[in-house]
Formats: C-alpha cells, sequence, structure tokens
C-alpha cells in the first residue's frame, strides 16, 4: 500500500475544468456539503505525514487503508479483500458529475457505485456495469478517470454514496482509486465558453508541458482530457489555436463522449500545418448532458516546437444575428486561396476582418434555429483605394447544400465606412449552416497591391414573417420581407404585423378589393371598426380587421422599419376591450373572441384553440361577465356575431344576412343565412 501511496503524493489528479484550490471537501469535524469549488476533492483521510490517518466524518471505511498529502486521498486493498466507502452530504439541486481516478499495476478488481436518499432508496447506481480497474500498466500510475452523471439532486436532500470493490486477480495490492468530486453541470457551462479558454493545468493530461491555458513541449501519444456541460441539445463549438514549426503537417484528433450513454458524439482528425496557427471547429451535433473531451497527439512526427493554446466550448451564434447580436469574427477560420501571402488581418479576440484583399477568404458557422427564411446580409465596411467585391456564400453543413451561391456586395473604390446591405435571393433553412466570405477583386498590371476594406458588425437580418413560425421583432431599417400569411377571401379576419403600411400601399400589397378596418371603439353589446384608418396607415404592432377580395398568401415587402412593440404581445386598448396580436403560437384564453370562417367565436372552459401568428383577438375588459358584441363596420351591422361554445350562432332573430355574413335589408333572390340556417329566395 505504501507503494502507491507514495506514487501518488508526487502527481496532481486534477479533474476540475477551471482554475480551483486543492483544498478538501470536508473538514474533520464537518458533514460535506456539495458543490464546492471547482479543483477541490472530497476528503477521504487526512494528511498521513502526522501518522494520524483520520478520515472525515461522514466517512466510513471498511477493509481498506487510506493516505494523503493534502492533495491526492486514495483507497487502496490487498488482493482477497472487499473495500468499502461511504459518505453521506447534503446538496444543492441540479444535476451532477461524480468522478473519480484509479491505477494500479498487480491485479483487477471492480467497483459497484450506489446513490441513496434520506428514505434509502436508490436513485442512481452504475447500472450493474461495474467500474473496472484493470491491470494495464506496471506501475501505480492513475491512467482511468471515471465519470458519471448523476441528474436532479434535490436541494437540502441527504444523500449517501456507497462504493464496493471487490478484487478478482492478483497476489498483493490490486488497485487504488479516490479523489471523489461532485461538480455541478451550471459550474461548467456557465464558466467556459468563447470567452474563456480553457486551464489546460486543470485538465487530466499525460505527457505535455503544460503552462496554463498552452500545451507545449507536445510528444507522440500524449493528450488531454477535460469536462464540460452541453445545457441543451444543440450545435456547439469547440476550437483552439494549433501551430506546428518544424514539419510540413502533422494532425490531432479530438473526440467528445456522452458522459451518461458513453456514446461518441465527435471523433475527427484535424490536420496541423507549419508555421500557419489555425481554428478548428466541430460542426456535430451534441446532446444534452455531460461531455468528456479528448485532444490527443498520435503523431506521426510531433516535437516539441508544436503547440495549442487557447481552447474554447460554447454554443455557434444563431440565426437571425441582428442589432448589437453581430457574428463573432474572431472564431472564424482565416483562409488564402492562390498565395501563402496574408491576405487580411484578424486581431486576437477581435470581431473585425480588416486589410481585405484579393484571395483571402473568411468561414464562419451559425446555427439556424429558425424556418426555412430569407435574410438580408449586413455589414460595416470601411471602404479604401481600391474596394473590392465580398462575395457571400451558405453552405448547409448536414447535406453540403450550396444555399447561397456566391451573391456578391460590390464594395466601391473610395474611402470612408459605410453600413452595407445585400438581399440574399435564395432562402436559408435551419441547421448548421458554414458561411464563407470571400474579398475578390484581382489586380491589374503595376495596380498597387493596397488593401480594399475591413468589414465588421456582420449581421443576419430575418426577412421572412411566416404564420408557421414564431416570430420576434428586432427593431431594423429599410429591411425587405417576405409575409406568408393565409386570409381567405371574402371573409374577415384579422391580422398583426411589426411595420408601418401606409394606406395607399394596402391594395399594392393585399389585392385589389382589400378592406382593412381599425378598431375605433367598444363596448358590452358593440364593436365599432372603420376603414378610415388614423394617420393614414396600419400601425406597426397594431391588430386590424382585415378582408381580401382573393386569397393572400404570400408577398414580398420591401424597404419597411421593423419596430418592436412596446407590451408583448402587442395590444390594442380601448374601453372595456383589448385587441391583442400574437408574433407566436398562442393559446386564446377563456372566454376571448376569435375570427373563423367569417364568424365571431368564443373560446370556451374546456376547449383549447391556438391561434397562428400575425393575427388577434379581443378580450373584454369592461367587468362581469362576457357579452355576445355586435361587429359593426362603417356604420354598419355585420352578420359577424358571436358563436357560443355549442356552436349555435346568436344572430338577430328573423335578420337576413348574405354569405359574406354583412344584414341584408330587404333581400331579393339568392341564398340567405336566417336564423342559422341557409334560405334560398327564389
Amino acid at each position: 500500500m505504501k507503494r502507491q501511496n507514495n506514487f501518488l503524493k508526487t502527481v496532481l489528479l486534477a479533474v476540475a475544468l477551471l482554475v480551483g484550490s486543492s483544498t478538501t471537501w470536508a473538514d474533520p469535524a464537518a458533514s460535506f456539503s456539495i458543490p464546492q469549488n471547482l479543483g477541490s476533492y472530497i476528503l477521504i483521510g487526512q494528511d498521513n505525514k502526522g501518522g494520524n490517518g483520520l478520515t472525515a466524518d461522514g466517512v466510513t471505511l471498511t477493509g481498506c487503508k487510506v493516505d494523503g498529502d493534502g492533495t491526492c486521498y486514495t483507497v487502496g486493498t490487498t488482493s482477497g479483500e472487499t473495500v468499502t466507502i461511504q459518505f453521506t452530504f447534503t446538496a444543492e439541486a441540479g444535476n451532477y458529475l461524480f468522478s473519480f481516478k484509479s491505477g494500479h499495476k498487480e491485479g483487477t478488481s471492480q467497483l459497484s457505485l450506489s446513490l441513496k436518499n434520506s428514505s434509502s432508496t436508490i436513485i442512481w447506481n452504475n447500472g450493474g456495469n461495474n467500474v473496472a480497474i484493470a491491470q494495464t500498466s506496471s506501475s501505480w500510475t492513475p491512467i482511468d478517470l471515471h465519470a458519471f452523471s448523476i441528474g436532479n439532486l434535490e436541494a437540502g436532500e441527504t444523500y449517501t454514496m456507497t462504493i464496493t470493490g471487490v478484487s478478482k486477480t492478483g497476489s498483493s495490492y490490486y488497485g487504488n482509486f479516490g479523489n471523489f468530486s461532485f461538480h455541478k453541470s451550471t459550474q461548467y457551462a456557465t464558466s467556459w465558453n468563447n470567452t474563456e479558454n480553457i486551464i489546460f493545468t486543470d485538465a487530466y493530461n499525460t505527457g505535455n508541458s503544460i503552462s496554463n491555458d498552452w500545451i507545449n513541449s507536445i510528444t507522440v501519444g500524449s493528450y488531454v482530457e477535460f469536462y464540460t456541460y452541453t445545457p441543451s441539445d444543440g450545435y456547439y463549438y469547440v476550437n483552439g489555436t494549433f501551430g506546428y514549426a518544424t514539419a510540413d503537417t502533422d494532425n490531432f484528433t479530438l473526440t467528445i463522449d456522452d458522459v451518461a450513454t458513453s456514446t461518441t458524439e465527435v471523433n475527427a482528425v484535424n490536420y496541423i500545418y507549419k508555421n500557419s496557427p489555425d481554428n478548428y471547429q466541430i460542426t456535430n451535433e451534441l446532446t444534452a448532458g455531460w461531455k468528456k473531451i479528448r485532444v490527443a497527439f498520435p503523431g506521426p512526427t510531433i516535437t516539441a516546437s508544436f503547440r495549442c493554446q487557447g481552447m474554447r466550448f460554447g454554443a455557434y451564434d444563431a440565426l437571425p444575428l441582428t442589432g448589437t447580436a453581430t457574428l463573432d469574427l474572431s472564431k472564424a477560420t482565416l483562409g488564402t486561396t492562390g498565395s501563402t501571402t496574408p491576405k487580411y488581418e484578424n486581431p486576437e479576440g477581435s470581431k473585425n476582418i480588416g486589410y481585405c484583399k484579393d484571395g483571402g477568404y473568411v468561414i464562419c458557422y451559425v446555427n439556424n434555429n429558425n424556418e426555412t427564411a430569407y435574410y438580408n446580409f449586413n455589414a460595416g465596411i470601411s471602404k479604401y483605394n481600391n474596394g473590392g467585391t465580398l462575395k457571400v456564400t451558405v453552405t448547409d453543413v448536414a447535406t453540403s447544400t450550396v444555399e447561397i451561391n456566391g451573391e456578391e456586395l460590390v464594395i466601391t473604390e473610395g474611402s470612408g465606412y459605410a453600413s452595407q446591405t445585400l438581399k440574399l435571393t435564395a432562402p436559408i433553412t435551419s441547421g448548421l449552416k458554414e458561411i464563407r466570405f470571400d474579398f475578390v477583386k484581382p489586380l491589374s498590371d503595376g495596380e498597387s497591391d493596397n488593401f480594399l476594406f475591413n468589414f465588421n458588425n456582420v449581421s443576419f437580418y430575418k426577412r421572412s414573417l411566416n404564420e408557421s413560425y414564431d416570430y420576434t421583432p428586432v427593431a431594423a431599417t429599410d429591411v425587405d420581407v417576405v409575409l406568408t400569411r393565409t386570409i381567405d377571401a371574402n371573409k374577415w379576419s384579422t391580422i398583426v404585423l411589426p411595420f408601418d403600411i401606409p394606406s395607399s400601399d394596402i391594395t399594392t400589397i393585399f389585392g385589389e378589393g382589400a378592406s382593412v378596418a381599425e378598431l375605433e371603439s367598444g363596448d358590452a353589446n358593440t364593436l365599432t371598426f372603420t376603414t378610415t384608418l388614423k394617420d393614414s396607415k396600419m400601425k406597426a404592432n397594431q391588430p386590424y380587421a382585415i378582408k381580401v377580395a382573393s386569397i393572400f398568401s404570400s408577398k414580398d415587402i420591401n424597404g419597411v422599419d421593423i419596430k418592436v412593440p412596446a407590451s408583448t404581445p402587442p395590444t390594442q386598448s380601448i374601453t372595456d376591450w383589448d385587441f391583442i396580436g400574437t408574433y407566436s403560437s398562442t393559446s386564446v384564453p377563456t372566454g376571448s373572441y376569435y375570427f373563423k370562417s367569417n364568424q365571431l367565436y368564443q373560446r370556451s372552459a374546456g376547449h383549447t384553440t391556438t391561434m397562428k401568428p400575425f393575427r388577434a383577438y379581443l378580450t373584454y375588459t369592461g367587468g362581469g361577465s362576457s357579452p355576445a358584441p355586435n361587429f359593426v363596420i362603417d356604420g354598419e351591422t355585420t352578420g359577424i356575431a358571436h358563436i357560443s361554445a355549442d356552436g349555435q350562432m346568436n344572430l338577430e332573430e328573423g335578420a337576413f344576412y348574405n354569405l359574406n355574413g354583412q344584414r341584408v335589408a330587404n333581400p331579393t333572390k339568392g341564398l340567405y343565412i336566417v336564423n342559422g340556417r341557409k334560405v334560398m329566395i327564389k
């Protein structure tokens, strides 16, 4: 036992991803509280230099020996024995990663683990898949790291972890294990991201010279391992800067395993080029949960001159990218066609691509979490003497389909800075996208090789307003949009949009014969609308009633200013009524009114009515029971009336209504609705 512990005293068994102290997690006079600082470990045994060999409160040991030096706390036993270690703790609510190290040289063993709550109910175990401590080394080096995902621990609950080891082979020491740790998911998910590099001194590593966030003097066969937590399914990047100076190429491998399922979600080989630091990004979709990330250096010719630094993990930028949420060009991959001469600059951490010349290009990745949609590409451009062309190409990563094929934004010659817009002419589908920017301007003989332009503040404004998908208005000026909203012909419906439409443009957009009516007043019995719109326009984020002469489905509307509503959802309030718009799929509240088939329905209890985006419903705010209002447009009472929960129309007794829902005072020949039934006058 002394042999293994003396060796372990010289090894830092760091599992934590971030900088943290190496203090213990439990005072001898106190019980455990989980989690503690990253970089700390559960105390199993006191510093043995004084010979006391004490263990912390809450820990029981059977058939094993303990040693520690303030950094490593290990448990070991001899062949034929059964070892049990048990500790009790209270926890914060959340998901945890439980991990420990193991190592040996003279035999094999197996460990089983279980976690019980205060009622002695097993809430987690390692599923009968006992942890094997196999004999794979001629020393006691702790070569194996074991990690388990444990979810949904409750705040203040008392838990007991029991670990039982059984010797399988060997005549002497059969193994050691220790440095138990509990790390909460939020500690990882919020701490290591695109603004903070991984600290490799806190990662489990072998064969490397480590200096904070640098790996130097890398040798063949070396690797580092660390953990992170993905809070949801999605596309994430792992990137870093790699440099290699003494050979043409070499490579490293990147693997990402899901801890809970042991599934390998990423297994990639990346090449390292001589004298060319590069950023590498993964394009795999990851599931939610704990991930083990391993960067290995298999060779064939890695030497001390190779370095790895600046590794980061996080979610890709997501479309739409608008306003201050612009594309982070500091995570871009930079390339050059036709020459090794630099064609641009991208200062460390900068979101600006500068000194762009012919033949340079930039590759970025963004994740379109939205529906298939049209976008405007926008960028801030600093122009210099020669100008040039910025080409935009968008490729779907999963299918390798080119969705935007090198569309061009021409940068005129001259000087100065301007925000420029390129209306992309094809839709971008959902999923992870590779976006490539090429800088193009072949220089004529004798032309000065001055830089052409800089660009930054890159954004992609969504132009699609589609009733099949939720929409969040983001302020934008002079945007071309595509409105997709089904409106049946000759039937009153509702609409709300995040931009103004002048009255003079209503016919142009919605077709000849279209009518838009504004809610003017209301009381318990009547809703009064007028087609004479205030300020001679449909106002942004104000609901309206609308009727078209021909079915409306989709329309390109150019040059609008997107406005953010003052309230969410957008609402027009008058005496006794709220007219409430929808930009997302919405369940109509009980008692509220909505349009359907040219009638005004009331949402009844026990029924669920879901309204699509770009529509509106009415809620009575006058107190008392909801009325059954008449619907009046331009002073004329229409046939649009309340329909109760049983589907019977509350129309005026004996009144005649045409099929458009309009009341007819003197009916002639034709088909009418009377008392809720169709009546033919011949």
